[in-house]
C-alpha cells in the first residue's frame, strides 16, 4: 500500500470509532444520511448563514450572541 491508501484507511477507521464512541449506533446507513451530516450541523453546535442546521433543527441566537442549532418545539 502507499501512502495515500494508508491514510484512508486511518481516516475511515478513525470515523467509524469516533462514532461509536459517541453514541451514534442509529446514524443512517443511506448516501444521503452521510450527506447530511457532512454538512449541517447537529443539535446544540454552532451555526452559521452558510450551513443550514439539519432537519428538526434551527439557528437561534444565545445571550453571548453566538448562534447554535436548537431542536424545534412542536
Amino acid at each position: 500500500m502507499n501512502t495515500a491508501t494508508c491514510f484512508i484507511v486511518l481516516l475511515v477507521v478513525a470515523t467509524v470509532i469516533g462514532g461509536i464512541e459517541a453514541g451514534e449506533f442509529d446514524m443512517r446507513k443511506d448516501v444521503m444520511g452521510l450527506f447530511r451530516r457532512a454538512i449541517c450541523p447537529g443539535a446544540d453546535r454552532p451555526c452559521a448563514a452558510c450551513c443550514p442546521c439539519c432537519p428538526g433543527t434551527s439557528c437561534k441566537a444565545e445571550s453571548n450572541g453566538v448562534f447554535y442549532c436548537r431542536k424545534d418545539e412542536p
